[in-house]
């Protein structure tokens, strides 16, 4: 069927209409007369000149659907029809409002009229052939101008229409893109990059609440999907979240992300209608949730996470098995300068899991079982490969995954299943780790079973593995070096040979034991078994202050026994005024309620005392740190070389005061050249780190 254009459509269709005007009142007119004769005759002839004159019609009907859709829709016979082009025109050019109106709401309608007219007015020869002169302009130069006509309408007192908010997703979709492809050939500046990024973020969401009205919806908790006018914007509100995803994954600049991501946060409801733009962006936020070094990127990151499970339920499996795999993969990695970043991590998860219980519990279960299969080759087969595998920050990063999880929830009766094993799992690999160098994991693991039965309320025999650390050690040995700085065991998991045979060790791990006991009673010390409970403790604390010889511990460890003993009688002078016996469970509880809800008893005080001065030690040690690094910045003439177990054992230890004191021998000696120096201080034989677990292999003596 051949093409025609629009106009011969338009005039072909007036013509069926004439022809059906003829025939109509050619067939009343014989209607007519049929009714004025009486003969039956003429009747008929006048029904079946109607019959024929209907099946014509139908036929008339088929061709115009034919002629309809085999019309061509050239851009250039859209629109208005011709006359009614000349129409409009003359009403623009009369009426300065009625052109001011489509200048705000259909630019393009406008846009063609004056073409049409101006097209009209320029003689033939003249349309056919344009000088060289009146060449179409760069698409980036349109663009531009279209971005400050939409700037222009969201600046307006009446505020912007859907057909401004439109704009502004068509061309922001537009710069994105082609700014984000490498193989582009159109770049746009960054100046107007920005300007359309600022506008989207701080107009985009008001002009689209006013323009929806989503305010009803927002009220009853609806869905935007049943708006009057989601239709029109939909496929728009599709594009710019893609959009957005886009920027998320291509971008490197930290501004622009976290600004895109909190206009995501507020555009969380119109993204809960596209569910496969939810599960993307889940993907992408837990991406930068584990791997952007800036935390503001990395809460907002898990923010949206969470908003967007709470709103779609199915997107939690996606959201904490990427977030898991995400967190096991940085663990492999884990370094002692990177605990804060890491106890955040823990601390979004738990919030995470807590969303669906049931499932928590089968995320679980896999990697409990992981950390059962490497503790087992390590007890079967304690060579250096596999005692490695399990004594490293990943090992602690999991458990203690767990374990917060665990004593994070109230009513925990059905992850309740999960105390056991883990439990289990810490007090086996409490097994292995019984050398000095391994005291830093061992405390680490000691601490992870104090969360587990403060949260829980379970008793767990945590005493005989703290006191198990003075049969290993023993305090009366005179250190061989001097400490310049107190240790941090917090930032490791395990000491080097150097650390071991200084003063700053002794200190640290007297400290830590009586931290850890101290931690331990403050969650017994309420219960009414707690006498029967500290008699072991008290027993051989007694033991360590008879034998020892530095006063300094000594000191610490007879105040500590003084406040167990003290509790042990607060407990007995309450036990003796009941009247229950110890089959009354009920009574129990509500003996044990009543003394926390009284004030707690004398090893809660004294612990929260003790925490606090703690803290403030913690913040002068920080302060230290800095004024340090500031002077080493300032002063430091070449770089000292680091060792290869630096990264493990974290920054502050005295192992680099070696290097420190080898330097300044140097200096005397009169070495200038840094390449002498370096050859020097790199001699093989000087990293004992491998060495770390030689005295957990079988056949050699562990003390």
């Amino acid at each position: 069927m051949e093409n025609i254009t629009a106009n011969e459509f338009f005039e072909s269709f007036d013509e069926l209409g004439t022809k059906k005007k003829r025939k109509t009142a050619d067939l009343k007119n014989d209607l007519g007369s049929a009714a004025n004769a009486d003969t039956e005759p003429d009747v008929k002839k006048a029904k079946k000149k109607k019959k024929a004159f209907e099946s014509e019609m139908t036929t008339v009907k088929t061709k115009k659907k034919r002629k309809h859709m085999t019309a061509p829709h050239d851009n250039t016979n859209t629109g208005l029809r011709e006359d009614k082009k000349s129409s409009v025109a003359e009403l623009v050019e009369d009426d300065p409002e009625f052109r001011k109106f489509l200048e705000e709401e259909e630019p393009e309608m406008l846009e063609e009229v004056v073409e049409n007219v101006s097209d009209e007015d320029e003689p033939k020869t003249q349309r056919r052939t344009k000088p060289d002169e009146e060449k179409m302009i760069p698409k980036t130069e349109y663009v531009e101008r279209q971005v400050e006509k939409i700037c222009h309408h969201f600046e307006r007192e009446a505020g912007p229409s859907i057909t401004s908010c439109r704009a502004l997703i068509k061309y922001f979709h537009t710069i994105i893109r082609a700014n984000c492809n490498p193989d582009s050939k159109e770049i746009y500046p960054e100046e107007m990059e920005s300007t359309i990024l600022e506008l989207v973020v701080n107009k985009l969401r008001p002009a689209l609440r006013k323009v929806l009205k989503t305010n009803k919806a927002d009220k009853n908790g609806k869905m935007y999907t049943s708006l009057k006018d989601w239709n029109k914007i939909e496929q728009f509100i599709y594009n710019h979240l893609r959009t957005c995803e886009m920027i998320l994954a291509a971008s490197n600049d930290d501004v622009v992300i976290y600004s895109i991501l909190k206009h995501l946060m507020a555009m969380s409801k119109y993204a809960e209608c596209f569910p496969a733009i939810m599960s993307k962006m889940v993907v992408q936020c837990s991406s930068l949730w584990s791997k952007s070094p800036v935390l503001n990127i990395q809460l907002t990151s898990f923010l949206l996470i969470e908003r967007f499970v709470k709103a779609n339920h199915a997107l939690w499996k996606v959201a904490t098995t990427k977030c898991l795999t995400r967190y096991s993969k940085k663990t492999d990695k884990a370094t002692g300068s990177a605990l804060t970043n890491f106890q955040f991590m823990q601390q979004s998860m738990v919030q995470l899991l807590t969303l669906d219980l049931q499932g928590a519990y089968k995320q679980a279960i896999p990697s409990i079982q992981e950390m059962v299969s490497l503790l087992r080759n390590a007890l079967t087969k304690p060579t250096k490969e596999s005692l490695s595998a399990v004594i490293q920050w990943r090992t602690v990063h999991i458990l203690s995954l767990w374990a917060s999880f665990v004593s994070s929830l109230k009513n925990p009766t059905l992850v309740e299943p999960l105390v056991y094993p883990l439990t289990e799992v810490i007090i086996g690999l409490l097994q292995i780790a019984k050398t000095a160098r391994l005291y830093p994991f061992r405390f680490h693991l000691i601490d992870l079973l104090i969360k587990i039965a403060r949260g829980t309320g379970k008793f767990i025999p945590i005493v005989n593995h703290i006191l198990e650390v003075f049969s290993i050690t023993d305090f009366n040995a005179k250190p061989s070096k001097m400490s310049v700085r107190p240790f941090n065991i917090h930032n490791t998991v395990k000491f080097s040979e150097a650390d071991i045979k200084e003063k700053g060790f002794y200190d640290c791990v007297i400290k830590r034991i009586h931290r850890t006991l101290l931690e331990t009673a403050d969650v017994y010390s309420h219960r009414i078994a707690s006498p029967e409970v500290f008699l072991l403790p008290c027993v051989h604390l007694r033991k360590f202050i008879s034998k020892c010889t530095n006063n300094v511990y000594k000191r610490e460890m007879k105040t500590l026994v003084d406040k167990l003993e003290e509790n042990n009688q607060f407990v007995v002078n309450k036990r003796e005024q009941v009247t229950f016996t110890v089959a009354d469970q009920d009574q129990i509880e509500k003996f044990e309620n009543d003394i926390v809800e009284s004030g707690g008893t004398p090893i809660n005080k004294y612990a929260q005392h003790i925490r606090e001065i703690d803290l403030k030690n913690q913040k002068a040690l920080e302060l230290i740190d800095m004024q340090e690094m500031k002077k080493s910045k300032k002063g430091k003439k070449w770089k000292v070389p680091q060792k290869d177990s630096d990264d493990e054992n974290g920054p502050g230890f005295a192992q680099d005061d070696g290097y420190d004191k080898e330097l300044e021998a140097m200096e005397e000696d009169g070495f200038e050249d840094d390449a002498e120096v370096d050859e020097i201080l790199m001699e093989p034989g000087n990293d004992d780190d491998d060495d770390a677990f030689e005295d957990l292999l079988p056949g050699e003596d562990e003390s």
